[in-house]
């Protein structure tokens, strides 16, 4: 009779998956690729900067039409919060902004 704890297994997944980590231990060039070339980060920047831009636009414009859709009106919005009805809530509570 043997007074030896059997070591606890490790779950299949976790056994498969030591083969690839082992790769990658071993290899590390093949599964980095390193630092970008300069034309890619160069690439990279000027579309970050378009797209940057173009939200601002497409934001400013929503922002302008908005405003002066409510100017044409001759008032904003009332915040609806406030009034369940309004809101679409039944029986609701009213929401902590709510000055009552």
């Amino acid at each position: 009779m043997s007074h030896v704890a059997e070591r606890p297994q490790l779950p299949q997944k976790v056994k498969r998956l030591r083969i690839p980590f082992g790769r990658a231990v071993d290899k590390p060039e093949k599964l980095a690729r390193g630092e970008a070339p300069v034309g890619e980060k160069v690439l990279a920047a000027v579309a970050t900067t378009i797209a940057v831009n173009l939200t601002k636009k497409i934001v400013e414009r929503t922002w302008n039409q908005t405003v002066e859709a409510w100017d044409e009106r001759g008032s904003r919005p009332r915040l609806t919060a406030c009034d369940p009805q309004r809101a679409g809530w039944s029986k609701a509570r009213p929401s902590a902004i709510c000055s009552t």
